[in-house]
C-alpha cells in the first residue's frame, strides 16, 4: 500500500460514536450534574482563546466527555487561517505518528490470534531483513549480534532511526531521510526491501531509538494478514469502532474538511508543507 500520513477526524467523540455536530454552550446544572465544574471548564476555554488571540496556535477543538458523553465539544480558531475557513468540530486532522499507535494494534491483534511470536525474527516474515548490517562511527559495516525481532519493531529498540548517527551517510545515498513515506507513492513492500539494504544505527535490543521500526512492523502484518495495511486497519479497526473518517486518503468530499498544518518559527505561526 501507498503510506502518505493517516488523517483522522479529531476526537474521542467519534470513536465514542458523538455527533460531529456543535454541542450548545454546557448549562451550569448540567454540567455540575455531571460533576464538573463550570467555572473550571471556562478556564480551558480562556487558556486556548488565549493562545490563539497571541497567534501561538491556529485553532483546535476541545471534547471532554463524561460516560461516553460529550459535555463539551466545541471548535476554536482557524482550520485555514490564508483563507479564513474557521475550525468546525469535524474538522479533519493529520496525526503524522499517532499512525504508529494504529499499526501497533493492527500486529498485537496478529498476535493475539497466535499468527507469531513477539521473540520472532522479522526475517521469518521479511528474508531481506535476514543480512541488516550495523554502522560503525569510524566509518564501515558488521554484522549485528543478533536478528531483529518483532518485539524490538515494537519497542523501537530495532536499531532503525531516521537516518541519523553512523548510518546517515548511507541513508543520503539512498535518498531516504526525515518522513520520507510522506507524501511518497513507494509501497511499503518497495520500501522495506531497500530499508533493508541500509544500516542500523544501533544494536538491536540495546536502546530506544525512533525510527522507521513501526513502518517495517506495518510490512510485518501485510504479509502475515495477506492484506494491504490500509484494508487490515479498515477492517479490523476503524469499521468495527464506527471510525468513518479515519483513513490514509481522504476522498474528495471531505478535503474541505482537512486543517492545515501550523507550526511556530520565531515565535509565529507559519503554514507547513504538507503532502
Amino acid at each position: 500500500m501507498k503510506n502518505p500520513v493517516l488523517a483522522l477526524a479529531l476526537a474521542c467523540a467519534a470513536l465514542l460514536h458523538a455527533p460531529l455536530t456543535p454541542a450548545a454552550p454546557p448549562k451550569p446544572a448540567a454540567v455540575n450534574a455531571q460533576g464538573f465544574s463550570l467555572e473550571r471548564l471556562k478556564r480551558l476555554d480562556a487558556a486556548i482563546e488565549e493562545q490563539i488571540d497571541r497567534k501561538q496556535l491556529a485553532g483546535g477543538v476541545m471534547t471532554v466527555l463524561r460516560d461516553g458523553k460529550p459535555v463539551v465539544f466545541k471548535a476554536y480558531g482557524q482550520q485555514d487561517i490564508e483563507n479564513a475557513r474557521a475550525m468546525r468540530t469535524d474538522t479533519i486532522f493529520r496525526i503524522a505518528s499517532m499512525t504508529k499507535a494504529l499499526t501497533t494494534v493492527a500486529a498485537m491483534i496478529l498476535y493475539e490470534e497466535g499468527r507469531f511470536l513477539l521473540k520472532d525474527p522479522v526475517a521469518r516474515y521479511l528474508p531481506v531483513f535476514g543480512n541488516v548490517q550495523l554502522a560503525l562511527p569510524g566509518g564501515g559495516t558488521e554484522k549485528p549480534r543478533r536478528l531483529l525481532t518483532i518485539h524490538d519493531l515494537l519497542t523501537h529498540t530495532a536499531g532503525m532511526s531516521y537516518g541519523a548517527g553512523p548510518a546517515k551517510a548511507a541513508y543520503d545515498a539512498a535518498g531516504m531521510r526525515d518522513w520520507y513515506l510522506v507524501g511518497n507513492d513507494e509501497t511499503l513492500a518497495a520500501w522495506t526491501d531497500r530499508l533493508a539494504a541500509l544500516p542500523l544505527q544501533g544494536q538491536p535490543g540495546d536502546a530506544f531509538i525512533y525510527g522507521y521500526a513501526t513502518d517495517v512492523l506495518g510490512r510485518l502484518v501485510e504479509v502475515v494478514s495477506g492484506q494491504p495495511l490500509d484494508q487490515f486497519i479498515k477492517t479490523r479497526i476503524t469499521d468495527p469502532l464506527r471510525m468513518p473518517d479515519t483513513s490514509f486518503f481522504l476522498p474528495p468530499g471531505k478535503i474541505e474538511r482537512l486543517a492545515n498544518v501550523y507550526g511556530l518559527e520565531g515565535g509565529q505561526l507559519k503554514l507547513m508543507e504538507t503532502s
